[in-house]
């Protein structure tokens, strides 16, 4: 469990570090000077997104010349390919 403690003048809060895929729960408490509780709100139970599935990738041709390759699944705007090391990216 964290807390996060605001100053009075704050109306808004960031909470960094949240993992993937998980399940959070958050309920703000009212505090008064003498950290005596005065109300608290109820508890928002929020789930954060999962990263997209990788695409999956066939091989179609493998010839000594060029290897031809499909993919299927999640849509992308690029994508980084890799030969021996060697790297090319394409944008679609």
């Amino acid at each position: 469990m964290r807390e996060v403690r605001l100053p009075a003048s704050e109306k808004s809060c960031v909470i960094h570090k949240c993992y993937p895929g998980t399940f959070h729960h958050v309920r703000v408490y009212s505090v008064g000077v003498d950290d005596a509780l005065i109300t608290r709100s109820s508890r928002l139970t929020v789930q954060t997104s999962a990263p997209p599935e990788p695409p999956n990738v066939s091989l179609r041709y493998l010839r000594p010349s060029y290897i031809t390759y499909y993919t299927f699944g999640e849509k992308f705007a690029n994508f980084n390919e890799f030969c021996n090391r060697f790297e090319r990216m394409e944008q679609l």
